[in-house]
């Protein structure tokens, strides 16, 4: 088996393990969030306030045969920027597909 970052293969119990480790990191940020939300709306704070969210980096999880962060793949490199303005700027929610990266 290769090192993290070569291609290689790991077994099906410790791919799941990864996922599951990835996926309780992610549940933590959903609640951390949440909370964070929660303090600024009963602070009245909310719809002041400009939410800019986004990512360093994805992971591979066996896709082209690379763990965790190793590659230059999509699963690695495209990565979410979400803003939320404030309601005071009446910009209704939408997605843009447009991506920035040159290498799309």
């Amino acid at each position: 088996m290769g090192s993290i970052g070569e291609p290689s293969t790991l077994p099906e119990d410790v791919t799941a393990y990864l996922e599951g480790l990835y996926d309780a990191g992610l549940d933590s940020l959903d609640a951390q969030l949440a909370a964070l939300f929660e303090s600024l709306d009963a602070r009245g704070l909310l719809d002041d306030t400009l939410i800019v969210i986004t990512s360093d980096h994805g992971e591979d999880f066996g896709e082209h045969g690379i763990f965790l962060h190793g590659g230059h793949y999509a699963e690695v490199s495209h990565v979410p920027l979400i803003f939320v303005p404030p309601v005071r700027f009446g910009v209704a929610p939408h997605r843009v597909e447009e991506r920035g990266s040159p290498w799309t």
